[in-house]
């Protein structure tokens, strides 16, 4: 049977699979994560890695014009600096890219592979590749815009798409390598009959819908708990890895346990870093002796 763990940890896959903060979970996700999680055999799991890919990449279209609607400014502001050549030729490589991208998203449609398999599979392995350029490209133009003080006041509707966009970049980055994550490949016999995966569906979805019905008040005290950070800024990770450590905050879980938890599940997903972090966040957050009372 699924254990206390596992449960938590494909709720926090799920929550990090859902990060659209303006749109709620719609159940084509859920769909799309569960049988991604669950699908082994070479043809079923490559068409829900398909599947998932469309469904993690909704909203896509919004940031992209999002970023359009400001490209010919951004270029303009951009090309009346001295030197800035370089910089230029990069934006516009860029956009030329992202444009890419979207033809990639397109072509990926199962129904457009019913009988070519490894077409598709040629398809899904293009998309991801151009994913990590069109990543890189990005945090490069990120970079340079906040190192100027003029870019970062001017081209502030850029840089929130270019954000918007690199969130959705991570996401596919969990379908391209699930390995990275301990109930794709490290623990491949977690679940060995319908009963337990509809037990651990069912346990994961409930959990994850307690978070989202509290993802507001929990926010603020996040972003209140992070004095630099505006709550975008923060790691989807590591922000639905505390959203989860409240929730048993609220359920009188026990402290240490549950930011012990946290941290190793923080580690275990991104890095040493984001298990220190996610331990100096809860920290200031845990509740006191009084609220236990």
């Amino acid at each position: 049977m699924p254990n206390h763990r596992h449960i938590r940890e494909a709720a926090i896959q799920l929550l990090y699979t859902a990060h659209l903060e303006e749109s709620p979970l719609p159940d084509s996700t859920r769909e799309a994560f569960w049988n991604l999680i669950l699908e082994k055999q070479s043809s079923k799991h490559t068409h829900a890695v398909a599947k998932a890919l469309q469904h993690l990449a909704q909203g896509r279209k919004a940031r992209l014009d999002q970023l359009e609607k400001h490209q010919d400014v951004t270029l303009s502001i951009v090309r009346s600096r001295v030197d800035s050549e370089k910089f230029t030729a990069a934006l516009e490589d860029y956009y030329v890219r992202e444009n890419d991208f979207s033809i990639l998203l397109e072509a990926i449609k199962p129904e457009h592979h019913q009988d070519h398999l490894e077409t598709l599979q040629a398809s899904i392995s293009a998309l991801y590749l151009k994913n990590r350029h069109l990543a890189e490209q990005r945090s490069r133009i990120q970079k340079e815009i906040d190192i100027d003080p003029e870019y970062r006041k001017k081209l502030e509707g850029t840089q929130s798409a270019l954000l918007k966009l690199q969130r959705l970049s991570e996401r596919i980055m969990v379908v391209e390598r699930p390995e990275d994550f301990p109930n794709e490949e490290k623990e491949t016999r977690l679940i060995e009959s319908q009963q337990e995966i509809d037990n651990l569906k069912n346990e994961a979805n409930t959990l994850v819908d307690r978070v989202l019905a509290q993802a507001t008040e929990f926010d603020s005290r996040i972003e209140a708990a992070c004095h630099h950070y505006t709550i975008e800024r923060i790691n989807p990770i590591d922000k639905a890895i505390i959203r989860m450590a409240l929730l048993d905050f609220a359920d009188g879980k026990a402290v240490a346990a549950t930011i012990n938890g946290a941290i190793e599940c923080a580690k275990r997903f991104c890095s040493q870093d984001s298990g220190r972090f996610v331990n100096g966040i809860l920290d200031q957050m845990k509740p006191s002796s009084t609220d236990l009372a």
